[in-house]
Formats: C-alpha cells, structure tokens, sequence
C-alpha cells in the first residue's frame, strides 16, 4: 500500500503475517532491510522503518520508480518478494542433520585422524532451505591457526549450502570459527578437539 504522508515522503506499508516469510519482524530484521535498502536502493533515501506489531511502514524520501519498487518487494505481497523477503534471510550451521546454536562448541575426541564437517545452510524466514543465487560470498574467520578446508566461498545456487571441513592436523585445542555473509546475521561456532 502507498501513502503519500506529506510533501516528498512517501510511505510503504507490508503485513508482517502476509508480507515477510515466517510472519516475524525484529530488530535484526530491520537493521537488515535498512542495509539492503541503502545499498540496493541508493537513490532514494529510507528515512525510517516503523512497525506497530502488525505492520511495517517504511519511509521513503520520494515515491520510488517502478524498478526502485521491483526491489524493494518484487512488485508481488502475501508475501512480498525483494528485499522484503531477503531481509528474513538467515544461514543455520549444521553438524550432519543437527543445527549448532550460535556460540556453542562442540566437543570433539581427537587423535589426529578426527575432523568435524561442518555445513552452511542457507534459509528464508519460515526456515525452509533456499538456493544461494545472488548471495554475498561467505567469509569464515577460524579465530586462530586450526586447520580449515576453505575460509571464503558462496552459497550453492541450487541447493543454499556451503561446507567445510575443520581438522584432521589439530590434535588438541579450539578453533573459534565467526561466519559472515553480506548482510545476514554472523555465527559463532567453536569445536573443541580433546
């Protein structure tokens, strides 16, 4: 829906239930759409992103173009495509089939031979497996020297994944792992070889 609310600002309104895929918006969500706005959207600036818990108002200093609102949210709603929808984007970072929670370590036997494989899934807001296309590549910090298959790389274009292997070489000690990509939130893993 448009609003035109005073002179050169321009409102855009979506339902949080209709618009954003898994019917949440939050704070990360917000500051998301904000960076993917200012960067995929440059000429016309987002004043404010406002919610009343069942909405989201997002200001605009001008009315968009046509393209400018391709964008934002596909030109489509319930649910919106574009930013909106990309703005709920998230990666889990799987150990086999089970999701590791964020800051936690898992505990590992090593010998010298053990390795954890570790994978990056890449999901939309209701969680459900996407494809990678267009998506910021991936940067993986170990946080020390632990050996590592790959530091940086991209989501699969098919199948949303990214994987990597963590050992064999460590035999004892942490390696602290901070996974980053674009604007999604970062993931902190440690896997600690015994």
């Amino acid at each position: 829906m448009l609003t035109i609310t005073e002179a050169f600002v321009v409102d855009y309104v979506y339902s949080i239930v209709n618009d954003f895929p898994g019917g949440v918006f939050t704070s990360a969500i917000s500051d998301r759409l904000q960076a993917l706005c200012e960067a995929q959207i440059p000429g016309d600036t987002l004043q404010n992103i406002g919610s009343d818990g069942t909405s989201v108002t997002l200001t605009f200093e001008n009315a968009l173009s046509g393209a400018e609102k391709t964008i934002l949210d596909g030109n489509t709603s319930n649910p919106a495509g574009g930013l909106i929808a990309k703005s709920t984007e998230y990666f889990d970072v799987m150990d086999g089939v089970n999701v590791v929670m964020d800051g936690s370590t898992l505990q590992q036997q090593s010998d010298g031979i053990l390795s954890t494989a570790l994978t990056l899934q890449l999901r939309n807001g209701n969680g459900t497996p996407i494809g990678g296309s267009g998506q910021a590549a991936i940067d993986i910090d170990p946080g020390n020297l632990g050996p590592i298959t790959a530091t940086s790389g991209a989501f699969g274009a098919v199948n949303g994944q990214f994987g990597i292997t963590v050992g064999p070489t460590l035999l004892r000690g942490i390696v602290a792992l901070t996974v980053k990509s674009g604007s999604l939130p970062e993931r902190h893993v440690n896997i600690e070889f015994a």
